[in-house]
């Protein structure tokens, strides 16, 4: 049976991310997503929980937390129980770790038009374009007072240690 496992952050679930794992269903028998545990931040604002369903909402795959770490050795312990015959990356970084660790697998990489962190700066922008990048199932996770309250929190108690220009871009909560 030739399964896949796409690996990345998804923050936020987007519709590059869409078109790539709809290329992998079209081609694998058997698929499952993995979704890095980041700790919540200005550059991780979303839990591994919304992420989750952000996928779940467009396909009916199984979601794996995959715990982060600069650690190797741990990194491949963490992903060697999901992985199938072939591992898709969503970011070089994480394809170079794949080939590095596992030495297998065949390896895609999508036609961004827009990254994850391009589509994070218009929503903290409150740049309703961020809408033609995502889901109306996403769009309403980025619009709920839960996600707007983590953001203005996030912004307060980050706010010495951004850098002046960024800062700037978030206090619009």
């Amino acid at each position: 049976m030739k399964s896949g496992f796409m690996l990345g952050r998804f923050q936020p679930f987007h519709n590059e991310h869409k078109i790539f794992l709809n290329e992998i269903q079209e081609n694998f028998e058997e698929i499952s997503v993995g979704v890095y545990n980041t700790p919540v931040s200005l550059s991780n604002p979303f839990t591994f929980e919304e992420r989750k369903r952000m996928i779940e909402y467009e396909f009916e795959v199984p979601v794996f937390k995959v715990e982060y770490t600069k650690n190797l050795v741990d990194f491949r312990r963490n992903i060697k129980n999901y992985v199938g015959n072939s591992i898709f990356c969503t970011r070089d970084l994480d394809r170079a770790l794949v080939m590095r660790l596992l030495k297998f697998g065949t390896f895609y990489r999508t036609g961004r038009y827009i990254s994850g962190s391009s589509i994070r700066n218009l929503i903290l922008n409150k740049d309703d374009e961020y809408k033609k990048y995502i889901s109306q199932f996403t769009a309403d996770i980025v619009e709920s007072q839960e996600f707007i309250d983590r953001v203005k929190n996030l912004n307060s108690v980050h706010s010495l240690t951004i850098p002046t220009n960024l800062r700037s871009r978030l206090t619009i909560f």
